[in-house]
């Protein structure tokens, strides 16, 4: 809920002409000067954030060009309505793995126009795109809470995750995505296995422990040891 105007010099327009801004409120029914426009540069915009208070009424903007000795005529915006009008930021995402599952946190766009009930409510429904990289093979979701557990993936693969908020009046803009590997499966690679037909032999009151290596396992740098109770 930022609210920006901009606009373009009329032709001939001196590269010296400053810009004022003005907004009509409907329930008003009065130009009002926006403070911070009052004497804007060539290329410069007005922020008309602090000047709308309440999202649901309509209202409309005009701009003049003026010098020391002239003014212009008025160049008028169509009306505004900042509910029904505004762009939608994306949300903000975060991804972690958590096995072979990816937790996703979604939280609204930063913006300094909105109050926090009103993110909440707008920003309550998002739709999620899950992409697999190796092969591109989707799925979606439609999550209506801030924390969310994508489950049942494949283990040690890449995902990437896009989300848009899905709003009664119009679709927010998607985020650009974000990836994650879920965890690999736990590799046997490198686990040495216990020894084999572990026994003690006795000859002349003289103990033998003795045992043999694991099947089908062999390095010839193995050390053993062995403990009595």
């Amino acid at each position: 809920m930022e609210h920006e105007l901009t606009w373009e010099p009329g032709p001939g327009t001196p590269a010296s002409a400053r810009f004022r801004v003005q907004i009509y409120h409907f329930r008003k029914k009065a130009w009002v000067p926006v403070q911070a426009c009052v004497n804007l540069t060539m290329g410069e915009w007005c922020n008309l954030t602090n000047s709308v208070k309440d999202i649901y009424l309509d209202f409309a903007t005009r701009v003049q060009a003026f010098s020391p000795t002239q003014e212009s005529p008025w160049s008028f915006s169509t009306v505004f309505n900042p509910l029904m009008d505004t762009v939608w930021g994306p949300p903000e995402l975060s991804l972690s793995s958590c096995g072979n599952c990816l937790v996703l946190g979604l939280t609204p766009p930063s913006s300094i126009g909105l109050h926090p009930y009103l993110n909440r409510l707008f920003f309550h429904d998002f739709d999620v795109q899950v992409t697999r990289t190796r092969d591109n093979t989707q799925f979606s979701l439609r999550v209506s809470s801030r924390e969310y557990v994508i489950d049942y993936l494949e283990p040690g693969v890449e995902y990437c995750v896009t989300a848009t908020a899905l709003i009664y009046y119009k679709h927010s803009v998607p985020s650009d995505p974000l990836c994650a590997y879920t965890s690999a499966q736990p590799s046997s690679k490198g686990v040495i296995p216990p020894p084999d037909n572990v026994k003690i032999t006795s000859f002349n009151m003289g103990l033998v422990l003795e045992w043999d290596p694991a099947q089908n396992f062999t390095n010839d740098k193995l050390t053993y040891t062995a403990e009595y109770l």
